[in-house]
C-alpha cells in the first residue's frame, strides 16, 4: 500500500546509545519487532486488502492498459522528482553532503532541462535517485522502530514511521502549494503509479506463493 498525507502525531522521545562514526542504522541492529496492536493491525490489514482489491488494483490495471509505457515512465519521473527536496533535506540532516548535493542537483536540472522532471537526465549522468525520508533520519539517530502498526490505506508502519510521515508532510515544500487540485492529483497519481509498478510482483506472489487474490 502507499503513503498519503496522514495527520496523526505520535511523538517518540526514547533515545538509545549510538556509536557515532558507524554507518549502521538502528534497523540493522534491531531483530525483534514489537506488535502490541496485533488484533487491530490484522483488522486494518484485511481492510486494506479489500480497498486494494476493489479500488486500487482495478484502477492501476486500467492505467497500465490505457497508458503507453513511455508515458508511465515519464509520469513516474515527475512524481519522483517532487520528492527530491525532501531527499535533499534528509540527506543534510543525516550528514550526507553527497546525497544532499545529488538530490538538489537532480531536482534543479531535471525540473528545468528535464521538463518538470519528466525526463531523468541526471540518471544518465550517473546521479541516481536516492530516497531519504524523515523515518530514515530518525533511524540514523538511533530512534527505535517502536511498535508495529498497520495504517488504513497507508499500510505497514511503526510509531517512528508515523512520526516520519507527519514530518515528511509538513516539511514538503509542495504541501504548501495553494492548489487542492495539485495536492489531490499528486496524491492519487502517486498511489496509482506506485500500485501499477508493483502489479507484476503482487500478482506473482498471489499466484505462486500465497495463492490468494491481491
Amino acid at each position: 500500500m502507499f503513503r498519503v498525507c496522514l495527520f496523526v502525531v505520535l511523538f517518540q522521545g526514547l533515545w538509545i546509545g549510538c556509536a557515532h562514526g558507524t554507518t549502521q542504522t538502528y534497523e540493522q541492529k534491531e531483530t525483534v519487532y514489537y506488535d502490541p496492536f496485533e488484533r487491530v493491525n490484522r483488522k486494518i490489514f484485511r481492510f486494506n486488502q479489500v480497498v486494494d482489491r476493489i479500488v486500487l488494483k482495478p484502477i492501476a490495471k486500467g492505467y497500465l492498459f490505457v497508458t503507453p509505457k513511455v508515458v508511465q515512465s515519464k509520469a513516474h519521473n515527475v512524481f519522483q522528482n517532487l520528492l527530491e527536496p525532501l531527499n535533499a533535506l534528509n540527506g543534510l540532516l543525516q550528514w550526507k553532503p553527497k546525497a544532499f548535493l545529488t538530490s538538489m542537483s537532480r531536482f534543479v536540472l531535471n525540473s528545468t532541462w528535464g521538463i518538470l522532471g519528466a525526463n531523468d537526465i541526471m540518471k544518465g549522468a550517473g546521479l541516481d535517485y536516492q530516497h531519504l525520508d524523515f523515518n530514515t533520519t530518525l533511524s540514523y539517530y538511533c530512534i527505535p522502530h517502536g511498535p508495529y502498526v498497520v495504517l488504513p490505506i497507508v499500510g505497514p508502519s511503526s510509531s517512528r514511521g508515523i512520526a516520519g510521515l507527519v514530518v515528511n508532510t509538513v516539511a514538503d515544500p509542495f504541501y504548501y502549494v495553494d492548489s487542492d487540485g495539485f495536492k489531490i492529483g499528486r496524491t492519487i497519481g502517486t498511489m496509482v503509479d506506485g500500485r501499477a509498478r508493483v502489479m507484476s510482483a503482487t500478482d506473482f506472489i498471489a499466484t505462486h506463493v500465497l495463492c490468494v487474490d491481491t
